[in-house]
């Protein structure tokens, strides 16, 4: 799924990158969090941009959304 819509934002937080890839899925934060290996108030502190998104962490919700890792940091560093 391509994620250059997300590009006409100045600033979107990885927080509402992720958020957002959720809600497209229609996914709670649980099924997030399961489909991810990682507790829902992982997911949830990551939304709010509470943590940041680790490299190990970044690579476990690409492949939870099905996007390749390389395109999926892309978009979260921008």
């Amino acid at each position: 799924m391509p994620l250059e819509r997300y590009t006409h934002y100045i600033m979107i937080s990885k927080g509402q990158v992720i958020k957002q890839l959720r809600r497209e899925r229609k996914w709670n934060q649980y099924q997030l969090a399961k489909n991810a290996g990682v507790s829902q108030s992982l997911v949830a502190k990551l939304e709010l941009d509470l943590l940041p998104v680790s490299p190990k962490i970044e690579r476990a919700l690409s492949v939870a959304f099905g996007i390749p890792y390389d395109e999926f940091h892309h978009y979260l560093m921008n």
